[in-house]
């Protein structure tokens, strides 16, 4: 289990590489401590890839963030360096957390065989910046421009956030040549997608794009309509991701439906209950109540159903 780094010296005006010269570049990788200071260093051999590229394989010798730091010279014989973050752990029982300076990934327990390495990378892509020169009507869900990342993850189901003063902005996904909008919500100052594949991550901007607030607690937040004839539609929000269930109660105590039994990652949530118990029967006009469990906690809504 390693991280493969490939690096290169490009133009930054066209963006075309020309490589290193007098000698290839030189690859340090630091194990930081609480404090983000290196307390163990490591140097990488590097080795020709393709061209312009080089490439080098990085063991992390133990769980927590690294500094990837790589140096070398241009033809004028300018040295520059850049470097770069990750993190790296090891699934084991319970959800794991990986934190680098721009994101973080909560991968949750069972994404992943026990014992695999997991890993949040900050990566450099050429041309992640794109620009529209469409109607604003007709690119209000195209990314503009990156406020944080990118960054790397590998096959895992969990949450990828990123640090976010306000809402404006969403996650995105590289596909191709294009990025694909996540579904992402707003929560203590973080926007957050729950994401399930591996592939490279963004922050980013656009016209109109802006990630909903998530309440700092669970709630029942109503239904409608109530009184309803058919269905209602019952609103909820989760602050975090858990196993939630949203239950429906007759008058006496009964336990007329399950509409939900299942987890839920951070988010506001609307689900129709088409006012039919378990056994796929309507259920008779009347006051019924629709309980809320998650986070150890339950809130209560009262519906009423009323004849047809």
């Amino acid at each position: 289990e390693y991280l493969q780094v490939y690096t290169s010296l490009y133009r930054v005006g066209s963006e075309a590489l020309y490589g290193f010269d007098w000698v290839g570049p030189l690859l340090q990788v630091s194990h930081l401590d609480a404090g983000g200071d290196p307390d163990s260093t490591a140097i990488v051999e590097m080795d020709p890839f393709c061209w312009s590229i080089w490439t080098g394989r990085v063991h992390a010798w133990e769980a927590g963030s690294y500094q990837l730091q790589c140096s070398g010279y241009d033809s004028l014989g300018v040295r520059h360096e850049d470097s770069r973050q990750f993190a790296v752990g090891f699934a084991g029982s319970g959800k794991l957390t990986l934190d680098i300076d721009c994101a973080r990934l909560e991968a949750e327990e069972g994404s992943v065989p026990p014992g695999s390495m997991v890993s949040l990378s900050e990566s450099g892509v050429l041309g992640v910046c794109v620009g529209s020169i469409m109607p604003l009507a007709e690119c209000r869900d195209l990314m503009t421009g990156v406020l944080e990342g990118p960054v790397a993850i590998p096959d895992v189901t969990g949450l990828l956030s990123f640090p976010a003063e306000t809402p404006a902005g969403a996650v995105y996904r590289l596909e191709d040549r294009s990025w694909e909008r996540q579904e992402s919500c707003w929560q203590a100052g973080r926007i957050v997608a729950h994401v399930g594949r591996a592939g490279v991550y963004v922050l980013g901007e656009g016209p109109g794009v802006v990630s909903p607030r998530v309440p700092d607690r669970l709630a029942l937040e109503g239904s409608s309509p109530n009184p309803f004839r058919t269905e209602s539609s019952i609103h909820f929000s989760v602050p975090e991701s858990c196993p939630v269930r949203l239950l429906v109660y007759d008058i006496t105590g009964r336990l007329v439906a399950t509409i939900l039994c299942g987890e839920r990652a951070p988010g506001r949530y609307s689900i129709v209950w088409d006012g039919r118990s378990d056994s796929g029967v309507e259920v008779a006009a009347g006051v019924y109540f629709c309980r809320l469990e998650a986070l150890g906690q339950s809130l209560t809504l009262k519906l009423v159903r009323v004849g047809r």
